[in-house]
């Protein structure tokens, strides 16, 4: 039987060691859901200024009642205004039906003026004022608004803007994945220092 120098019998299991790790780090990488997000705009309307509000969940919403959520509140992730507004004071309200995603704006400014409002929140099978977007409880993707009246202390081009949503779930990889996928790179890194300086 022929014995095979120890570096070269390393070298080789290493050389055998390092792919599968690889393989095994990439085939677990098991996707788990981190959240869900509601992002909101409208297109600048006469003197106020174009607005964007991006909201975070932990899921797409299920269908519920109407959530009125200060614009200060921890799912508000950010908030950017062609005209300034208050945060302290402002507020959105957010409702899923079956058919339906319904948002309303209720934004300040530092004085106490009203920047822009949707007068009427939802009530049962009445959508209000609020924004009406064609969506499922499990929509993804860009809407744009069907229906929604706003009002402000400014000159405002239209009561009747075209609001978007765009809805999407983020993904991060499970813990345990990760901690695959790093051992799987350490060892192609380690495997490629190995063989430069051999």
């Amino acid at each position: 039987m022929k014995t095979l120098p120890i570096r070269f019998a390393r070298t080789r299991f290493v050389t055998a060691i390092i792919p599968m790790a690889l393989i095994l780090g990439l085939a677990s990488a098991n996707m788990a859901k981190a959240g869900a997000v509601y992002e909101f705009s409208l297109p600048a309307d006469g003197a106020v200024g174009t607005l964007d509000i991006k909201l975070t969940f932990p899921a797409l919403l299920p269908t519920g009642a109407l959530s009125v959520i200060p614009l200060t509140g921890s799912q508000v992730t950010s908030v950017t205004s062609g005209t300034p507004i208050d945060l302290a004071t402002s507020a959105i309200g957010i409702e899923v039906t079956p058919t339906t995603t319904l948002f309303g704006v209720a934004l300040l400014n530092a004085a106490q003026a009203l920047v822009l409002l949707n007068v009427t929140a939802p009530s049962g099978a009445s959508p209000g004022d609020f924004f009406v977007f064609s969506r499922t409880p499990a929509g993804t993707g860009a809407f744009t608004s069907t229906a929604g009246t706003v009002t402000s202390d400014s000159v405002l081009g239209t009561s009747t803007p075209v609001g978007t949503l765009d809805v999407s779930e983020t993904s991060v990889p499970e813990p345990s994945s990760a901690l695959f996928l790093t051992f799987g790179l350490m060892g192609i890194s380690s495997w490629r220092l190995r063989r430069r300086s051999a």
